[in-house]
């Protein structure tokens, strides 16, 4: 994953989480589950989860979370697909 010189994985997570914007932490997770880049080491995955259970949880998040959703479920298509052509 193309981390910038902010430090690790965790720590941009902390600082985009910092920015206090739903809508750039949506931005975020959609860019960084593009299926494409690996995902972060295990405490910038653990942070990823806290992010999502904590920042898109409760009122007002459901139109979000169907997004989040639905871009995962996308990714999984693709994944899917990769999965079949290498075999």
């Amino acid at each position: 994953m193309p981390w910038t010189s902010s430090g690790t994985p965790e720590a941009v997570i902390r600082q985009v989480r910092e920015l206090e914007d739903v809508e750039v932490l949506k931005s975020y997770l959609l860019l960084v589950w593009s299926g494409w880049e690996a995902l972060p080491d295990d405490r910038g995955f653990a942070e990823m989860c806290a992010l999502v259970r904590e920042d898109f949880s409760g009122t007002g998040m459901g139109r979000h979370q169907e997004d989040l959703i639905e871009h995962l479920d996308y990714v999984l298509g693709q994944l899917d697909q990769r999965l079949e052509y290498l075999q």
